[in-house]
């Protein structure tokens, strides 16, 4: 699609720099843009501090023309995982250009040497072989290569900096035509878990967090069978027992029982992300069955100014399934397969959003927001 942006976003919450990103891809030529969103869970292991329908109204009335939800399979996970998602929905699309924010834009040539280098089997076991004890793989990675292209690869330490990179190395991997474009952070302004913070303290606006989940975080540990957790995507031996431990520390909120179970080499991100992964029943063997699969639908959001015209153009161009009535795309059993299972995903993750609210179905009722023109 020509002089159409293709952005993998969470905007949880959507704030300045991304309406500022989105300013200046159409100073740049931009015509229309798609938001590639996380639907109810996002890539820090947690609920999104408002509802998809909140987040995805605010972006079109802030200039996006379409939102499109990343399906939940490659949402809360890690960054490779993440980044697959966001390229495979695209692909999806026929997208041509996948916009994303970095905090060094000026280095993309060495963001495509690195991902080069990382597939390569040799430099990846040096890596894996270095990443032992509490060495962290991030800072092996660096060094690594560093070594291999004689340049400061320190660059890559930075959090944008690093999902830029996965987005690189899943364009390289699924050899799409795809053009991978860095967009620089607008500096000065509050990062999206600075405002998230603010939000928290302030509670003037009731917000989502993994706390909401206490209670059916211990009941699945306490009265859980062991091989069903162990079989959870992103389980790591000792987690079991270690949770089981921490289970006391729960009534004093997730950071505290966080903080016990994750150790030198498992960020409580990891935790965090596996804790919503058992909520949802996620596992290991679907994981696996997702990971490498281009989703044959897309589950549209909302639509701005330009949004109807996209979705036409990728229905006349792609042999897709768009979702806009989620009931229908399962009764009348248009998903099949991998598809099938990842929609129903998708769904499993937006009742257990809603739980809270002893609200269920939320999936399937859930109708596109328009922006009238």
């Amino acid at each position: 699609m020509k002089k159409t942006a293709f952005i993998p976003c969470e905007y949880n919450p959507f704030h300045e720099g991304h309406s500022g990103q989105i300013a200046l891809l159409r100073q740049r030529g931009v015509e229309r843009i798609v938001s590639l969103m996380s639907g109810p869970f996002v890539q820090r292991g947690e609920p999104s501090v408002f509802p998809v329908a909140e987040r995805a109204r605010r972006a079109v009335e802030e200039g996006s023309d379409l939102v499109l939800m990343m399906p939940y399979a490659f949402c809360a996970q890690n960054a490779r995982m993440f980044a697959r998602g966001a390229v495979f929905t695209a692909i999806s699309c026929g997208a041509g250009h996948l916009c994303f924010g970095a905090e060094d834009p000026d280095r993309t040539e060495d963001l495509v040497l690195a991902a080069r280098l990382l597939e390569d089997e040799i430099i990846r076991g040096r890596i894996l072989s270095g990443a032992k004890g509490n060495v962290p793989y991030p800072a092996v990675r660096i060094r690594v290569l560093s070594e291999e292209t004689g340049k400061d690869m320190s660059f890559l330490e930075k959090p944008n900096n690093i999902l830029a990179l996965e987005y690189v190395r899943a364009i390289l991997e699924s050899k799409c035509s795809i053009e991978p474009v860095a967009v620089e952070r607008i500096p000065g302004l509050p990062s999206a878990s600075d405002i998230r913070k603010q939000l928290r303290s302030e509670a003037k606006v009731p917000v989502r967090t993994l706390d909401d989940y206490v209670s059916v975080l211990g009941y699945l540990i306490s009265m859980g069978e062991k091989e069903k957790i162990e079989s959870i995507c992103g389980y790591f031996p000792g987690l079991y027992a270690r949770m089981r431990n921490a289970l006391p520390l729960l009534k004093q909120g997730l950071d505290s029982f966080v903080s016990e179970v994750n150790t030198a080499t498992v960020t409580s991100s990891r935790v965090r992300r596996f804790l919503v992964n058992m909520m949802t029943g996620y596992t290991a063997e679907e994981q696996k069955i997702c990971s490498d699969h281009v989703p044959g639908y897309i589950r549209v959001l909302a639509i701005g100014e330009k949004g109807a015209d996209i979705l036409k153009e990728i229905s006349c161009e792609r042999d897709i399934y768009i979702v806009t009535k989620p009931s229908d795309a399962l009764r009348d059993r248009e998903l099949c397969g991998t598809d099938r299972m990842m929609f129903c995903l998708d769904n499993r993750a937006f009742d257990l959003y809603s739980l809270p609210e002893k609200r269920t179905g939320d999936g399937l009722r859930y109708t596109p927001f328009v922006r009238k023109i």
